[in-house]
């Protein structure tokens, strides 16, 4: 691995720097992203019914200590409310947010200090079902605060864990820039409390545990939360993990790591017991996800990876081109690069071919370009990195390219975080 480092410096004409340039260069970088995503986050009404259920549910949790809304009674009442009007399902308990308890969680903090009360809104996201009537939410103003602090905090781990990993620290801050902004991490992640922010914040936990010595505890933090915000994620960290602790031979990275995942997802089979009544990973989403997973559709899998990649309204490829050509790219680093992080890469894979399995690769309405590769997004960045620093020392005319694809992938993700 240690070879595999030196390669990656070298390509990027890293001379070691000293840790101020390195912080000067990733933290500068980090606030530079603040400020963008601060200036483009949602402080209103968010118009997505998923970012608007997760800021309930945090609010209910910061008040009562509970994530049940009582105040939704007569809502979830009415037929085919949920998906139309609010993720607010009933349950034996009372009415309560159809997610895991995880990326709520993460907004307690700032709805601790919040305003008590619930405001009275029309849904923003049609058709409204008839004799709903209006619903109850909270002020947004911390779950996007969370959002920006969530989101900016993913990229500069990122950074600094690409530093560790022997890449020069302004190629670091340049994948930064190229993830952070050119990316749905701007318009999506940063823009409004999803599932996603906290989730890839998560990744980039364990990606910076990984690429670094001494942060077991934090490796631990990451695996535990992960399973409690989005389960289906834990491909990524597992495999990361099992290829970390396989290249050192240090059995202590897989305990770390597997206790954490483990003790997560007792904690999420419990939380769904206590509200659901069955001790289950699916919790608030139903059974049907798991007999998607059981009895795949391969012809609907096919359509989804295809439009997920070049559907010109949620297309990865399309709104983020450059991700293209780094991919293409891959296959000329995959010898240099350390084991855990192509173990990554895989969980990456197999967490992308099970949520289009399961899932449509649209994700709904209501914000821009697309939501569900998010997460393969961050676990494939070091990855990813190997494979642009390669492209860059190859030739100037792809480096310039990648360049300009780049910018035209920040321009667009610029114009939807400002509009939504």
């Amino acid at each position: 691995m240690e070879s595999s480092h030196r390669a990656a410096g070298e390509a990027t004409g890293d001379s070691s720097p000293s840790p101020a340039s390195v912080r000067r260069s990733i933290f500068g970088v980090g606030l530079l992203l603040m400020v963008l995503y601060g200036a483009t986050t949602s402080l209103g009404m968010p118009a997505s019914i998923d970012s608007q259920t997760l800021a309930l549910t945090a609010h209910a949790i910061a008040k009562t200590g509970s994530p049940i809304v009582p105040q939704y009674e007569s809502i979830v009442a009415v037929p085919d409310t949920a998906g139309r009007a609010t993720w607010v399902v009933s349950s034996p308990r009372g009415p309560v947010a159809q997610y895991p308890p995880g990326a709520p969680l993460v907004a307690v903090p700032l709805y601790l200090v919040a305003d008590d009360d619930l405001n009275a809104v029309r849904s923003l996201s049609p058709p409204f079902p008839e004799g709903t009537g209006d619903l109850l939410l909270p002020d947004m103003w911390p779950a996007a605060v969370t959002a920006v602090l969530v989101a900016t905090g993913a990229i500069v781990l990122i950074g600094l864990a690409l530093v560790d990993l022997g890449l020069d620290h302004r190629f670091a801050a340049g994948i930064m820039v190229a993830v952070g902004l050119g990316t749905s991490v701007w318009s999506v992640a940063a823009d409004a409390l999803w599932q996603h922010g906290p989730a890839i914040l998560m990744i980039a936990i364990v990606t910076w545990s990984l690429a670094g010595p001494h942060r077991l505890p934090w490796l631990f933090v990451a695996t535990l939360l992960l399973p409690l915000i989005r389960p289906p994620v834990i491909a990524i960290s597992v495999l990361g993990v099992l290829g970390a602790s396989f290249e050192r031979r240090d059995w202590r990275i897989g305990a770390v790591g597997f206790s954490g995942t483990s003790l997560g997802l007792v904690a999420l089979g419990l939380y769904n017991r206590c509200l659901f009544g069955d001790f289950s990973l699916s919790g608030g989403y139903g059974a049907g996800i798991t007999e998607r997973a059981l009895s795949p559709n391969v012809g609907f899998l096919m359509r989804n990876l295809w439009s997920a990649g070049f559907a010109t309204d949620r297309g990865v490829f399309v709104w983020s081109p450059f991700l293209l050509v780094v991919a293409l790219a891959v296959p000329l680093v995959m010898r240099r690069i350390p084991i855990w992080v192509g173990a990554m890469a895989l969980g990456s894979v197999f967490y992308i071919l099970f949520q289009f399995t399961v899932n449509r690769y649209g994700g709904g309405f209501d914000f821009a370009y697309y939501r569900y590769p998010l997460e393969p997004i961050m676990g494939l960045a070091p990855l990813g990195a190997f494979a642009a620093s390669d492209l860059l020392t190859r030739s100037r005319i792809i480096g310039f390219g990648l360049r300009v694809l780049v910018g035209l992938a920040i321009v667009a993700h610029a114009y939807a975080a400002w509009r939504f």
